[in-house]
């Protein structure tokens, strides 16, 4: 055996005991095992090499919990990406990989492989996959399993909010606000808007349905099981007295489709129900319009009667009403059957005994007089005033029951001379 004696006395120089404490190039070690490097170099300061295809491992343990252990091993691999550095864990009964780092950078917790920079692996309902500790800390976990599994951020302590900021850190973009009884959703600053299917939302919120979709674009319901009359949806546009628009829709179909579902219960259901209230100008409850038709129909009422408890108006003319009235109509008006339920007595009382019936010499004088049949209105004032149908249709009856008593006396006056002259 030949000896070299200048790696010999190399070695000596650079090889150290010190209290059972080994150094190399180190002639002070303060730890079992003590190495100095000089950093200029590309040289390690520990390298393990495996000769076969395999681990190259560094174990850790305590003799005080038998079997427990962990190991660091590497493995390079002829596609560099592959190559892994995992960290491996034995409880003293079985063990497993931890994390695990391949030469393309990505790192797997709970999965030898990670497909991305970070990949973490975690298995059934509840089961956490990343806790961020703070003094109120987050979870993200899945909670259920298999195809009904979901990824859920959980805030640990109620009444804690989860905040967007913008780039200068103080700027509120959202707000999520974690209440048990009460969360809430809020998008900051006041002039955001918020798009749903829509990249550049002109409104506060705006909703664009799939064009390929039959689904609809805003479903809106309440499952509320009490009695009161809470709204589905509520609108409100009101920036100054007589200006704003409630609600604005337009369909191809339907502008506006309202169905009340009363069910067995008796209180009143309104299908639609409009209110205009103001103390000067016109009000309209619910306005109508429609043109560009074969028929044009500003109010359609299929089923049911229509009632209104004030005046009716038809026609331009009748826009102002007739005081007294509760329907005016400027126009003709056409029916099949008309009915006029009378306030005065029928005149039959002509027919009575002691029914005065005028004279025709003074019912004469009374023509000449006044130009018209007495008890009937002047041309004038049926120009100007109109005439009651059903007071008309009794002054008429009237006046012919006293021409029919009138003709049956001249009647009986002629057979009397007949005979005389006979």
């Amino acid at each position: 055996m030949r000896l070299n004696l200048s790696c010999l006395l190399v070695f000596i120089i650079s090889f150290s005991i010190n209290a059972q404490n080994i150094g190399i190039n180190e002639p002070a070690p303060i730890g079992k095992l003590h190495i100095r490097v000089n950093s200029t170099t590309n040289l390690p300061h520990l390298r393990l090499t495996e000769d076969e295809n395999d681990y190259a491992r560094i174990k850790m343990e305590n003799n005080v919990y038998s079997g427990v252990y962990w190991d660091i091993a590497g493995r390079t691999n002829s596609d560099p990406s592959l190559s892994l550095l995992n960290f491996y864990f034995n409880n003293g009964t079985s063990g497993s990989d931890k994390m695990t780092v391949l030469g393309n950078g990505n790192v797997g917790i709970g999965t030898t492989s990670p497909n991305s920079k970070l990949d973490i692996r975690s298995v059934g309902n509840n089961a956490e996959i990343l806790r961020l500790s703070s003094e109120r800390p987050w979870v993200f976990k899945q909670t259920g399993t298999a195809s009904s599994a979901n990824l859920t951020l959980q805030s640990i302590n109620n009444g804690k909010n989860l905040e967007l900021l913008g780039a200068d850190g103080t700027t509120k973009a959202a707000i999520f606000s974690m209440w048990n009884d009460d969360p809430k959703v809020i998008f900051v600053p006041d002039n955001g808007n918020v798009g749903i299917g829509e990249s550049n939302p002109g409104n506060k919120v705006r909703i664009k349905g799939n064009s390929t979709s039959t689904q609809n674009v805003l479903s809106v319901s309440t499952t509320y099981l009490g009695n009161s009359n809470i709204r589905a949806v509520e609108g409100f546009a009101r920036p100054a007295d007589g200006y704003g628009f409630g609600g604005l829709f337009e369909g191809g179909a339907r502008g506006v489709k309202a169905t009340a579902w009363g069910g067995s219960s008796s209180n009143l259901a309104i299908g639609v129900e409009g209110s205009s209230h103001g103390t000067n100008g016109d009000r309209i409850g619910v306005f109508g319009r429609a043109s560009g038709g074969s028929k044009n129909w500003a109010g359609y009422f299929a089923e049911g009667n229509m009632y209104v408890t004030n005046d009716l108006r038809i026609g331009a003319g009748a826009i102002n009403g007739a005081t007294g009235y509760k329907v005016a109509i400027d126009g003709k008006v056409i029916a099949e059957e008309m009915r006029v339920q009378l306030s005065g007595a029928w005149p039959d009382y002509v027919f009575e005994d002691d029914y005065k019936l005028m004279p025709l010499t003074e019912l004469e004088k009374e023509i000449e007089k006044l130009g018209h049949l007495p008890g009937l209105p002047s041309a004038r004032e049926a120009e100007e005033e109109g005439i009651m149908l059903g007071d008309m249709n009794r002054i008429l009856l009237e006046k012919i029951e006293e021409l029919t008593l009138h003709v049956i006396r001249l009647e009986k006056e002629i057979r009397v001379l007949k005979s005389k002259k006979n």
